[in-house]
């Protein structure tokens, strides 16, 4: 082992030395000489010898590849260059100074993620009682099952998902996996997590959501184990009952849209950070090394796939801060700072990489960013304030008993613990105040308020135990069965996608116009004038223009496109909802009446002239 360790610590330092341009001789000679400093520093025989040099190796090799990581933004990056022309700093110095203030912040993380490597932490080694069996376990995945499928757009049991937001996320998505770049080739408002997370599910099913419908379970059943856990940490009643009630409000509420929204593909990460902060309050239970760095990684994850959900954390941070300062705990405070950091940066590092190397980094912050903060409908309208306040006012007039469900949990939990209260009060106050200053109300945005909705359970269970108990004594135990049976279907039939339940494909302008525009050889398709209404998805094709759709974006540079688009005939197929185009390039060749939502619309197909099947 010890001769392994030696090995590996010359390699190490002569990859360093050889990236550093240092000749072959003295790169070898370097190499052998801090492998043998590195080995006589600690006698070999104790054992902390094996920790310190393995995480001597790793050190070393990640500065190899942050000086690589560094090439690649010194010679590609327009954005840094762009910044360090306009404020004066050369870009060795701003990469440096960037570089060391993200190590000094995640120094901390660093150090205890590599003693961890062969000296675990003792802390939190025993199985928590919290921790949901195996039978629980696949109980949970058959509701999560049952749910996705009843209520979702995406499921097999549904013709289609037309959601224009959905199909956006599928077209760019697809995009990917044709070699486009978000952003530089495509424009779109959400994160690249998301479009990463739709070229997986093109990957299972490139016309279809069945892929989506396949991550949809999947992170409704991971959300449903952590919130297992929080419900355990604050009662021992029967509650696995109360599951599929529980998951049938949250997914028969108008704020679940058609399935597929960021809020709710990012639940498992709101729910597992609510857990690890959570537990801490109630138990006094610091997070392990890895609790805290998958924190840090769920954090990252949010900032590049919707930021504005990043509320969330700023409020959850608040009250733990606040008690660790109270308790003089301030080392134990930096130690979990940067080890979330260190979680962060773990998280950003595959955007950064995937951006810089294909030259959109720029792209990616001028849209993601500075776009969406300054340019999306609705947020110069009105001041941030209003927005908010007319935002929480709706969502709560069009989800009551979902927000019901959120105070009832709310106040359950801070009947029972008074420092987890202020921590789900922070924490959703703040959640508002990021979510909706940009546009005051959109049907999907209380959706990311999922996470404190199964809270519900909680008093829920306590409620039911004692009416099972009364109902016991009179032989009416199957009344609570049947009324929960009863509220799901009455959840069911006062779903917003019912409609759909069940139809045929053929009823859909989306499949009735595919045949059309894939009876040519060459089909190239412009989905004009309105958002991404899915003409993309059932063809199969991955669009050729930047403004593949209409976007909520102010943009000037943006709002001229789709007409040049159309205006030079550069589509062989041109797909209008609501609206007519001037007779010139296209003759219009199909029409179709179809329901979206609670509207009534008519979609029509434009050939170009002179295109034959």
């Amino acid at each position: 082992m010890l001769l392994f360790l030696h090995f590996s610590e010359f390699c190490a330092f002569f990859l360093v030395c050889r990236n550093l341009s240092l000749p072959a001789p003295v790169s070898i000679l370097i190499g052998t000489l801090a492998a043998y400093l590195a080995g006589n520093h600690i006698r070999p025989e104790t054992g902390k010898k094996i920790s310190l040099s393995f995480c001597a190796v790793i050190l070393v090799i990640l500065c190899y590849l942050t000086m690589n990581l560094g090439r690649v933004f010194l010679y590609h990056s327009e954005f840094l260059s762009d910044l360090c022309e306009r404020t004066g700093i050369p870009l060795i110095v701003f990469a440096g100074g960037i570089a060391f203030l993200i190590g000094i912040c995640s120094f901390p993380g660093l150090k205890a993620l590599l003693a961890s490597v062969y000296v675990p932490e003792s802390m939190n080694r025993g199985k928590e009682s919290s921790s949901p069996d195996r039978k629980t376990i696949l109980l949970l995945f058959l509701i999560s099952l049952a749910a996705v499928s009843l209520f979702s757009k995406s499921s097999p049991l549904y013709p289609f998902n037309d959601w224009e937001d959905s199909n956006c996320f599928m077209t760019v998505g697809k995009g990917i996996l044709s070699g486009k770049v978000p952003y530089r080739d495509y424009i779109e408002q959400k994160g690249p997590y998301l479009y990463f997370l739709h070229a997986l599910a093109a990957l299972i099913s490139y016309t279809s959501f069945t892929g989506v419908w396949l991550i949809e379970v999947l992170t409704m059943w991971i959300s449903m184990c952590f919130v297992y856990r929080i419900i355990r940490l604050y009662t021992d009643e029967p509650c696995l009952y109360l599951f599929p009630l529980a998951a049938s409000l949250i997914c028969g509420t108008e704020c679940f849209a058609h399935g597929d929204s960021a809020e709710e593909l990012m639940m498992p990460f709101l729910c597992f950070s609510m857990y690890i902060f959570l537990r801490y309050l109630k138990n006094s239970q610091l997070p392990s090394l890895r609790e805290s760095v998958m924190v840090g990684v769920s954090a990252g994850i949010i900032l590049w796939t919707k930021f504005s959900f990043l509320g969330f954390f700023i409020g959850s941070a608040i009250v733990p801060v606040i008690v660790l300062l109270k308790q003089k705990q301030g080392r134990e405070l930096l130690s979990l700072i940067g080890r979330i950091l260190l979680g962060i940066g773990i998280a950003a590092m595959p955007v950064i990489l995937y951006f810089a190397l294909n030259h959109a980094w720029g792209d990616l912050v001028q849209i993601y960013f500075l776009d969406n903060l300054f340019h999306y409908n609705g947020s110069a309208q009105n001041s941030a304030g209003f927005n908010i306040a007319v935002g929480i006012f709706w969502s709560v007039f069009k989800n009551p008993v979902y927000f019901t469900g959120i105070a009832a949990g709310m106040l359950g939990v801070s009947r029972k613990d008074i420092r987890s209260g202020w921590y789900l009060l922070f924490t959703f106050a703040l959640t508002c105040v990021t979510v909706y200053p940009a546009s005051f109300y959109r049907m999907y945005y209380a959706l990311v308020f999922a996470a404190f909705c199964w809270l519900m359970i909680i008093p829920l269970s306590e409620w039911c135990g004692i009416l099972l108990a009364f109902l016991k004594r009179k032989n009416l135990q199957i009344f609570p069965a049947v009324l929960e049976v009863a509220a799901i279907l009455a959840l069911f039939l006062n779903c917003n996608n019912r409609y759909l339940f069940l139809q045929d494909q053929s009823i859909l302008p989306q499949y009735k116009f595919r045949d059309e525009i894939l009876s040519t050889e060459s089909h190239s398709l412009l989905n004009y004038g309105f958002l991404d209404g899915g003409f993309y998805t059932v063809t199969g094709i991955a669009p050729e223009f930047r403004m593949f759709c209409e976007l909520n974006f102010d943009v000037p540079e943006f709002q001229g496109l789709q007409e040049e688009y159309l205006s030079s005939g550069q589509a062989d197929y041109v797909v209008t909802c609501d609206q007519e185009i001037a007779e010139g390039e296209y003759d219009l060749i199909d029409t179709a009446v179809f329901r979206y939502e609670s509207h009534v619309y008519t979609y029509r197909l434009y050939r170009r002239r002179g295109l034959v099947s």
